[in-house]
C-alpha cells in the first residue's frame, strides 16, 4: 500500500514528474513571476494574468464536470490560453499565437498525447471568436471560460463596451447569459442591455431647447439612483448637441417598455409619486412627441429634480472642449453600466454609425 502523500502546494522540489497538469501550471506561474515585461509595457498587468489563469484553471475543471470532457486537457488549455500575452504583455491576434506557443511548451513539457494536444490547441486557438457558435465542444468550453472568468470582475461591461463592436459586444451577453443559466446562477440583468440591437437600432426620439434637455437629463440621472432596489435599469440613449436646438436618440421599443413598467413599479409613498410625475413626463417627451416641461418636476412637495440633478446635467452637457471642431457634440449614455461616453472623431461617428445614427457630410 502506498503511503499517503502531502499536497505538493506547487513546492517545484515535490511536484512529481509524471504530474503533467501541476507541471504546467508551475511553468505559467514562474513564467509571469519571472518576466521580465514590467506592467507599464504590458496590455493589462502581471497581477491580472496570474488571477485571470487562476480563475480560468478552476472555471474549466466545473464546466468540463458538467459537460463531460476530459479535465486534464480543459484545465490545460485554460491555463495557457493567454500564454502569448503572459511573456510578450500584448493582446494583438494573442489567441492564435498563445495556441501555437502553447503546443511548442506542451511538447516540451511532456506526456500529451496528439489528440490532447489538438484539444487544447482548438481550446485555446478560437477563444477569442466568442461571436461565433460552433459544434466543437473544445472551442465552446474556452470561449465559455474565459467569458465566465471575465464578467465577474467589476468593469467588465464598461470594459466590453468600449472596445467591441456592439454586434459582437451582443453576443459576449448572450454568451454569459447562457453559461450563467448552465450553472443555475442568478442572471445578471446587464446581460439584457442589447436585446433587440440590430441595425438603425437608434431613432430621433425628441428635440430639446437647451433648458428642456437639462431638465430631461436630470430626470433620468435621478432615476437612475432607484435602480439597485428596483432591479431596473433605462435603455442606452444618444444626445446630439447644436447650437440652438438638441436631439434625443434611442430606441422607441426599449424607451415604451421602459416608461411602462416603470409607471407601475412604485406605490404611493412619497417617491413612487415621483417616480410616476417623471414617468409622466417621459411618456409625453418620447411617445407622445410633447416638449413641454413639467412644472411638477420642479415644485417643492414632489420634487424629482433636484438643484444638484440639475448642475450635474448640466456640467454633463456643457460643450467639451475636444469637440470645438465639431458642429455636433454628441454624448452617448448606457445607464445600465453608469457611464457616459462623449465621443469624438471617427470613433465617435463609427460607434453612431452602429446604433443607425446617420450624420451627413455637413454634419461632422
Amino acid at each position: 500500500m502506498d503511503l499517503l502523500k502531502e499536497y505538493h502546494h506547487f513546492k517545484k522540489e515535490l511536484i512529481n514528474n509524471t504530474d503533467r497538469l501541476a507541471k504546467c501550471e508551475r511553468y505559467l506561474v514562474d513564467t509571469l513571476l519571472t518576466s521580465e515585461v514590467p506592467d507599464s509595457k504590458r496590455d493589462s498587468s502581471i497581477c491580472w494574468e496570474l488571477k485571470h489563469q487562476a480563475g480560468c484553471r478552476q472555471f474549466a475543471s466545473i464546466l468540463a464536470l458538467k459537460r463531460g470532457l476530459p479535465i486534464e486537457v480543459c484545465l490545460v488549455g485554460l491555463l495557457f490560453h493567454d500564454v502569448y500575452s503572459a511573456y510578450f504583455g500584448k493582446y494583438k491576434d494573442h489567441a492564435h499565437k498563445s495556441a501555437e506557443l502553447t503546443k511548442k511548451i506542451l511538447i516540451t513539457i511532456g506526456g500529451f498525447s496528439d489528440e490532447e494536444l489538438d484539444q487544447i490547441w482548438r481550446i485555446i486557438y478560437y477563444h477569442s471568436d466568442k461571436h461565433i457558435w460552433t459544434n466543437d465542444p473544445f472551442q465552446e468550453l474556452g470561449k465559455d471560460v474565459d467569458v465566465l472568468d471575465c464578467f465577474l470582475y467589476e468593469g467588465a461591461f464598461d470594459y466590453y463596451l468600449g472596445n467591441k463592436p456592439l454586434k459582437v459586444f451582443k453576443c459576449y451577453l448572450k454568451r454569459a447569459k447562457n453559461v450563467w443559466a448552465e450553472l443555475g446562477l442568478p442572471v445578471d440583468i446587464r446581460f439584457d442591455l442589447l436585446d433587440g440591437y440590430g441595425d438603425s437600432w437608434f431613432q430621433l426620439l425628441a428635440t430639446f431647447h437647451d433648458e428642456e434637455n437639462i431638465i430631461f437629463l436630470a430626470t433620468l440621472l435621478e432615476l437612475s439612483s432607484y435602480k439597485k432596489s428596483q432591479n431596473f435599469r433605462q435603455p442606452p440613449f444618444c444626445i446630439a448637441l447644436e447650437k440652438d436646438i438638441n436631439g434625443l436618440y434611442g430606441n422607441l421599443e426599449g424607451w415604451t417598455n421602459y416608461i411602462e413598467n416603470l409607471s407601475v413599479k412604485f406605490d404611493d409613498s412619497v417617491t413612487g409619486k415621483k417616480i410616476q410625475t417623471a414617468c409622466l413626463f417621459l411618456g409625453d417627451t418620447l411617445l407622445n412627441k410633447s416638449n413641454l416641461v413639467h412644472q411638477s418636476l420642479l415644485d417643492k412637495e414632489h420634487r424629482i429634480v433636484t438643484e444638484e440633478r440639475l448642475r450635474e446635467a448640466k456640467n454633463i452637457l456643457a460643450p467639451s472642449v475636444n469637440m470645438s471642431n465639431m458642429q455636433k457634440h454628441m454624448l452617448l449614455f448606457w445607464p445600465l453600466i453608469d457611464i457616459y461616453e462623449s465621443l469624438s472623431g471617427d470613433g465617435m461617428l463609427s460607434r453612431l454609425e452602429e446604433l443607425g445614427i446617420k450624420l451627413g457630410e455637413e454634419e461632422k
